[in-house]
Order: structure tokens, then C-alpha cells, then sequence
């Protein structure tokens, strides 16, 4: 278990990547199906599936994560603590994150297109545990998460004015 010192160092950068994560996704929304110049479109989509499959690592480790990864369970005290708030992936999102892995970690012959799309359920299933960690958390480390937190409010605020 890392101290404390290197989880609020981790805790800076991860803050930084859960905001970019809820950003991009917020301008994936807003350039929709056909708008926007492609290539900026692109680079935003492989942004959010890059962010999109840290998370799946940060949130769900396997046998295979490296031991020196940051994980979700390491801001909690004893790690059942976070396993008994998070779902298992169940076998569909297994799937699609390891389509997602083999997409952004080689060049390949027969893409998962599917995965080059942006995805809203792709997303939420991120964005959710992103919002159920950062509620999850002591008080005390929640503060270690400011932008995050910031942009998960605009987001519950702009739901509540729909």
C-alpha cells in the first residue's frame, strides 16, 4: 500500500485525468454524429478511449496490472472497502474492454469498429465510477479531487436544469 504521500501525489494527476476524461466526453457530445473538423474529432475520440481505458484499469485491475499502477482500492482504507462499492464488469463490458486495449495498443487488422465510435454507454460506465469513488472517499481525500468534483457538479447541474 502506497503512502500517503505518494497517493496525493498520484491524487494530482488522477484529478487532472478524471476532468479531461468528463471534458472530452462533454465535447464528443457537442460535436455529435457528424459535426466538427474530423481530424479534431478524431484526436478527441482517441483521448477519451485512451482516458477510457485507464480508467477500466484504475477502477477493475486484473492478475496482470503492474504492481506499481495507481488503483482505485489504494484510497481506501483496506481494498474491500472499494470492492464493495463497485460493480464486476459483467462479461459484455469485459469484451468491449479488451476490444478497447487491443484498439489503442497496436495497429491491427480487423479493427472493432464499434469501438471507434464514441460511446455514451462506454462513458457512463467510467463516469459513474468516477462519481461513486470521489463519494466514496473520506472527506479528507475527496478535497485531493477538486477538479474532478467541480466538473461532476456542472454536469449534475446542467441535469437538473433539463
Amino acid at each position: 500500500m502506497p503512502s500517503r504521500k505518494v497517493l496525493r501525489r498520484a491524487a494530482r494527476y488522477l484529478d487532472r485525468e478524471m476532468a479531461m476524461l468528463l471534458e472530452t466526453a462533454d465535447r464528443l457530445r457537442r460535436l455529435g454524429a457528424g459535426g466538427g473538423e474530423p481530424v479534431v474529432k478524431r484526436a478527441l475520440l482517441e483521448s477519451w478511449a485512451s482516458q477510457l481505458n485507464r480508467f477500466f484499469e484504475f477502477f477493475h485491475p486484473t492478475k496482470d496490472t503492474d504492481p506499481a499502477s495507481v488503483v482505485a482500492a489504494h484510497f481506501f482504507r483496506g481494498t474491500s472497502a472499494w470492492h464493495r462499492r463497485v460493480r464486476a464488469l459483467t462479461a459484455r463490458q469485459r469484451r468491449r474492454r479488451r476490444a478497447l486495449d487491443a484498439m489503442l495498443g497496436h495497429w491491427r487488422y480487423g479493427h472493432h469498429t464499434r469501438v471507434r465510435a464514441w460511446s455514451e454507454t462506454d462513458h457512463q460506465l467510467i463516469a459513474k465510477r468516477v462519481r461513486l469513488f470521489i463519494n466514496a472517499l473520506p472527506a479528507r481525500r475527496r478535497r485531493w479531487f477538486p477538479e474532478a468534483a467541480k466538473k461532476l457538479m456542472n454536469q449534475m447541474d446542467l441535469l437538473d436544469l433539463l
